[in-house]
């Protein structure tokens, strides 16, 4: 069998892709940019709704896992949640089947989200299916967890049929709704001038505490 050899060029383009993935220059880190420096109201339940084609690349230099973390740290100080809307094209559970894998909305870092939740008022989730749950981890899923976000999969609202989408759908307006409400917070805002022109409001959260929800109850539930 002959085996071509990569072109030159095809492994320069390949050795600039990579690099722009590092550097925050690619397509997906600017628009990522973009949605965090988004000036939401002082008084606003702030989120970001990040949806992918793919996941994130992987990094071969540190570079990446630092603005990961650097991002991380601000979202968290502005009270703002990231959530991530991603193919999960692995997505499996251990000792389950692909039916129960497909039944599967998105997680977060404390349960699994399936499609039965969309029949209650209040989401319940599965912390024991999160310690079953496989995937291919990366950068961006990490900031979303750390952000006190969900990480939604793709594929499985792709797969299902009208009336699970329409769950899939409930399920995931539901949780993002929960993850804004679910805390109270206070923020030390002030405003600034930017650029010696206009005038802008940043604020940093001081404190966080959970509420008490009234039927909020996370524990093992089948899916």
């Amino acid at each position: 069998y002959n085996i071509t050899e990569p072109k030159l060029s095809d492994k320069l383009q390949e050795i600039k892709k990579k690099l722009e993935n590092e550097f925050g220059l690619s397509k997906r880190a600017r628009a990522f940019q973009t949605a965090m420096n988004y000036r939401f109201r002082p008084e606003a339940l702030k989120t970001i709704v990040g949806v992918m084609t793919s996941g994130c690349y992987k990094p071969f230099l540190p570079l990446q896992a630092l603005r990961i973390f650097g991002h991380q740290f601000n979202l968290l100080n502005s009270g703002v949640v990231m959530n991530l809307v991603t193919p999960l094209n692995d997505l499996s559970l251990d000792g389950k089947d692909e039916k129960a894998a497909a039944n599967v909305v998105g997680f977060d870092s404390s349960a699994v989200y399936t499609q039965g939740e969309a029949k209650r008022k209040v989401l319940r989730g599965d912390e024991e299916a999160l310690h079953t749950l496989k995937y291919t981890n990366d950068n961006c899923i990490y900031l979303a967890l750390g952000t006190r976000g969900a990480v939604f999969s793709s594929s499985n609202f792709i797969k299902g049929k009208p009336n699970l989408r329409k769950n899939f759908l409930h399920v995931l307006s539901n949780k993002i709704t929960d993850s804004l409400t679910s805390e109270e917070q206070v923020a030390d805002c002030r405003c600034e001038l930017e650029r010696g022109m206009s005038a802008i409001t940043r604020c940093k959260i001081t404190s966080r505490q959970e509420k008490e929800p009234l039927a909020r109850n996370v524990k093992g539930v089948k899916g």
